[in-house]
């Protein structure tokens, strides 16, 4: 279970790694949905760390949940830019005026553009092979532990 866990933190921060210096870095815009990819890497960070820092089982089953939840918001986000989904991720702040929300409306690209992709597919299809791939890992390592376990 250590080395599932070390790996969904490493590459939880090679990805956030990644995601930062493109936006920052290279300057290409990042949506409301793309950071909610984001957001579900720094939670499995954070996961990855309690879980191997401080041996909290618990954390291995939020971790279990964080990679869950970044995949539906991959597949969402992928059939919004697929078109078989309604582009409804604009920013979603408050704004005192006019002014503030359509400044806030057209720094934030629509989700359902492709902004940038890596050979060939967009991000959100990479992001959701990605959580997907360590969801599956994590529950073959919990079910080859608890058959471990089990057996006299």
């Amino acid at each position: 279970m250590h080395i599932w866990v070390w790996i969904c933190g490493c590459i939880s921060l090679f990805a956030l790694a990644a995601s930062f210096f493109v936006e920052y870095g290279l300057g290409v815009g990042s949506c409301t949905l793309c950071k909610l990819q984001r957001a579900c890497y720094v939670v499995s960070l954070l996961c990855s760390l309690l879980a191997l820092k401080k041996q909290i089982p618990l954390a291995r089953w939020a971790l279990l949940t964080c990679l869950a939840t970044g995949f539906c918001v991959s597949v969402y986000h992928c059939a919004v830019q697929y078109g078989f989904a309604d582009d409804r991720c604009r920013s979603s702040s408050r704004y005192d005026s006019l002014t503030s929300y359509e400044e806030a409306l057209f720094d934030t690209p629509s989700c359902s553009e492709v902004t940038w992709k890596l050979f060939g597919y967009p991000i959100s299809v990479l992001n959701g092979a990605l959580f997907l791939s360590l969801l599956s890992m994590g529950f073959l390592v919990h079910q080859s532990e608890d058959s471990l376990e089990l057996t006299p």
